[in-house]
């Protein structure tokens, strides 16, 4: 048998396919033969070519998959980027929302005046004001605020009419 043929059988086993798959890529014009004393010869060559294109098949593919997992990797940083920028932004946000609601609640809370301020603002004498300072000073009403020796008092959320009629 010449070196550059190969039976039918013997490229049914390199293939590793049947003999009739053999026969039917013949017949489909896929694999190229001859014909030498009455037997089907596949030319080695044709192997040869046949292989080189399937690698250049497989070689395109691998390009492509490679291309593609790249973009992917790509794609899979700018999620993760972005996710880690909204990580960042949904903790600021929280941090800016306790901010507001601290000072929502610091302006809700209290507004003071200095009693003393507050009773000359409002026309009373001074015997009157020094009243209502003694008797506000050793008092334990909680409408009233004492710090750093002076009467404060929440006249917004407070009414102090009882204290200004008994005077």
């Amino acid at each position: 048998m010449e070196s550059n043929l190969l039976t039918v059988n013997e490229y049914a086993d390199i293939e590793g396919v049947s003999k009739a798959t053999v026969y039917n890529l013949i017949k489909s014009g896929e694999l190229k033969s001859i014909v030498k004393n009455g037997k089907k010869m596949i030319l080695k060559e044709a192997v040869a070519v046949e292989i080189v294109e399937n690698s250049r098949v497989d070689l395109e593919e691998v390009q492509y998959l490679r291309k593609r997992v790249k973009e992917l990797e790509n794609y899979t940083a700018l999620f993760n980027s972005i996710l880690e920028e909204n990580r960042d932004l949904k903790r600021d946000n929280r941090k800016l929302i306790e901010n507001l609601v601290q000072k929502v609640e610091e302006s809700e809370s209290v507004v003071e005046v200095e009693l003393h301020e507050y009773l000359i603002a409002n026309g009373f004498t001074k015997r009157e004001r020094e009243r209502f300072e003694e008797k506000l000073g050793s008092s334990k009403d909680k409408r009233v605020k004492k710090r750093k020796g002076k009467i404060y008092l929440d006249i917004e959320k407070y009414s102090f009419k009882d204290i200004l009629l008994e005077s």
